[in-house]
């Protein structure tokens, strides 16, 4: 999901308690700390937009990449990994047998 101005002021202040009223105007929920300036929350979010912007490509590809365990198995099976690794998955594939 594309980064929010809840996003944008937690990445200045973490520990900031606020709220988001309906039409959009944050305000604190309490006196615990001081509310970014609405420039400092809009530069804020026009970074993180702009970083999630260039990461698109990872969100297209997760979708379409086989499962971590299914890459995995077929390394095991084409003996790319070490000897010492190798025998680590053959002990536990051998404790743990497909039924």
């Amino acid at each position: 999901m594309q980064p929010t101005i809840q996003d944008a002021i937690r990445a200045i202040n973490p520990t900031l308690a606020f709220h988001i009223s309906p039409d959009g105007v944050p305000s604190l929920t309490n006196l615990g700390g001081t509310l970014p300036s609405k420039e400092e929350i809009d530069v804020k979010l026009a970074e993180l937009i702009t970083e999630w912007n260039s990461t698109q490509y990872q969100r297209d590809r997760k979708a379409d990449y086989p499962d971590i365990g299914d890459q995995l198995d077929d390394l095991y099976h084409a003996g790319v990994f070490s000897d010492g690794m190798a025998a680590k998955i053959k002990t536990t594939k051998d404790k743990y047998p497909k039924e």
